[in-house]
């Protein structure tokens, strides 16, 4: 895979998947609320606020993964990192 496309896609009227090329933002709005933002390789972003009480520190949520490419040419993953 050499490059992502962007796009915003919605099925019967609904969101269904965004692929943001440039980055995001997460932010926790308050305990349950949480603020996502997708940056557009056209320069357009794509805000998404929802709720949610599973993203927490030590759920699946938060697995770090290896780059596209990495990954391409080696089948072992990274582990997750840990914080001091």
């Amino acid at each position: 895979m050499s490059e992502m496309i962007d796009r915003v896609d919605y099925q019967d009227g609904e969101l269904d998947e965004v692929v943001a090329a440039r980055g995001a933002h997460l932010e926790r709005l308050d305990k349950n609320r949480w603020f996502l933002l997708l940056y557009h390789a056209d320069g357009t972003e794509t805000p998404i606020w929802f709720s949610s009480r599973n993203l927490k520190k030590g759920h699946s949520f938060s697995v770090r993964r290896p780059p596209i490419d990495a990954a391409l040419a080696s089948p072992s993953p990274i582990e997750p990192q840990k914080e001091s």
